[in-house]
């Protein structure tokens, strides 16, 4: 294996949402059945989905990684960009 591949874990399926707890709610079921076949999944949210009436940051990022560990998938990352008004 070379130090690239070390570095940058290869994915087979990359799920993509707007907030997180949208791919939890639209299809978490399959991903985590996806997992359980085998597949490397990860998760990638493209706002943090502040600003929000409920919650804070960090509790928001507990829940996405308590759901991330239930569902089995080895990889998320949120992105640090405010949802767009």
């Amino acid at each position: 294996m070379s130090e690239t591949e070390t570095a940058v874990e290869r994915l087979d399926v990359v799920a993509v949402g707007p907030h997180p707890d949208d791919l939890e709610i639209t299809c978490g079921g399959t991903l985590a059945l996806l997992v359980q076949q085998g597949h490397r999944v990860g998760i990638l949210d493209l706002t943090t989905g502040e600003p929000t009436p409920r919650g804070s940051l960090e509790t928001r990022a507990r829940e996405a990684e308590a759901a991330r560990q239930v569902l089995g998938v080895p990889f998320r990352a949120t992105s640090t960009s405010p949802t767009a008004c």
